[in-house]
């Protein structure tokens, strides 16, 4: 009852205006479910370090491993194995260019 009373709050116009496009997608993607708690949590999410998920690491660097490329390569696939277990998924074209831009600093 209280999560459909906050999703219903959120939703007005009045308390997050139409130019907040951004907040506003977020809010509309929890109407169907009716979940305001959900809705808020997603909000916050980005502003507040203890609602974050998971901290998202940084591509390894070919420059890190004395530019062995067989190494930098074994941890470029581990970074990328761990980075779809937490379901961020990178198509092959993103893939490429985290590798190439891995061997920029060499």
């Amino acid at each position: 009852m209280m999560a459909a009373t906050l999703l219903e709050k959120i939703t007005r116009s009045d308390v997050i205006s139409e130019e907040y496009t951004k907040e506003r997608n977020i809010v509309e993607r929890y109407i169907k479910r009716n979940d305001g708690y959900l809705a808020l949590y997603d909000l916050l999410e980005p502003h507040h370090g203890l609602l974050q998920k998971q901290i998202k690491m940084k591509p390894p660097n070919s420059a890190d491993f004395n530019s062995d490329q067989h190494e930098y390569t074994a941890h470029l696939k581990a970074f990328l194995t761990s980075e779809e277990l937490q379901g961020r998924h990178y198509d092959a074209e993103t893939q490429v260019v985290l590798y190439l831009q891995g061997l920029n600093d060499t």
